[in-house]
């Protein structure tokens, strides 16, 4: 089927799924290759991705997004590969993301757009038939595969629940509150599903969310909330984690959970979202020479 080939998965911004996509196509077209990631691979990456060294077609997972080490030669654009399948993430502007990043990179030969909101799914389908890119995948937004159940972060912070929560509540943003109520305010009327991450002596900043709709407060430092908060959460059905890390320790093992893109509850969706929107012949042919 394949020839020594170097095939470089390459991305417009973070978390957008190059890990998920390679370990799809494992999966759904059952071919064996070596998987390589210069920033290094994590502990569910391994588990999932299996990688043969004796194989002569190779993934290579690029960086965090393809402009990284633009100016230095390095990253993404320095790798030298036969050929790149470009992920890109919806936003407003992405056809224009996609040209830019078909400027720098060598060979794209397959394009997939992902997260895709239900309501711009169509302008997206209008969009392609008038280009001449090569789009072999629309992706829409799924919450399960975006976001983290919150028992998951509990777990994750060694923290505890001071309200019971929704055990299918699933986070899909992460707001850091280290801001006056002022500046807070804007951010938090903005998002859906979010959980807060500040001190627990932040008690401004927990009412201030409660009363925005925020539904799920992490506590750092181990300082419990008066019990108005408590309570008031309770009415309101947000989540409480009580967590002795502090704010920037609890953000940075939030935003690793939030980035394994492979979990054993959901790599069966991947392989059934994936299957159902790419076309899987015109990525088979990619695949050859």
């Amino acid at each position: 089927m394949v020839g020594n080939l170097r095939i470089l998965v390459s991305a417009t911004d973070y978390r957008v799924g190059k890990t998920s996509f390679i370990y799809v196509i494992s999966q759904v077209l059952g071919i064996r290759f070596r998987y390589e990631k210069p920033s290094g691979m994590s502990e569910l990456e391994k588990k999932f991705i299996e990688s043969d060294e004796g194989e002569t077609l190779t993934f290579i997972e690029g960086g965090k997004k393809y402009k990284i080490g633009l100016t230095k030669n390095e990253g993404d654009t320095s790798i030298e590969v036969d050929k790149t399948i470009l992920i890109a993430r919806y936003v407003e502007d992405v056809f224009d993301e996609i040209t830019l990043a078909s400027r720098v990179l060598s060979n794209i030969k397959a394009i997939i757009i992902n997260e895709i909101p239900e309501n711009e799914m169509e302008n997206i389908r209008e969009g392609v038939d008038k280009s001449d890119l090569n789009i072999v995948g629309l992706i829409p937004y799924d919450k399960f595969l975006g976001g983290t159940y919150i028992k998951s972060v509990r777990d994750y912070l060694d923290g505890v629940f001071l309200t019971k929560p929704d055990e299918n509540f699933i986070m899909e943003e992460m707001l850091v509150g280290a801001m006056s109520p002022s500046c807070a305010i804007r951010w938090l009327e903005k998002v859906k599903n979010a959980g807060l991450v500040t001190g627990g002596d932040r008690v401004d900043l927990q009412k201030l969310a409660l009363d925005t709709g925020i539904k799920c407060l992490i506590l750092t430092g181990n300082f419990e909330p008066p019990q108005i908060i408590v309570k008031r959460a309770e009415e309101l059905g947000v989540c409480i984690i009580l967590t002795e890390s502090d704010t920037l320790t609890a953000v940075e093992k939030i935003s690793q959970i939030m980035r394994e893109e492979i979990s054993e509850q959901k790599k069966d969706k991947l392989v059934e979202i994936f299957k159902r929107n790419i076309d899987l012949e015109k990525l088979e042919e990619i695949l050859k020479y």
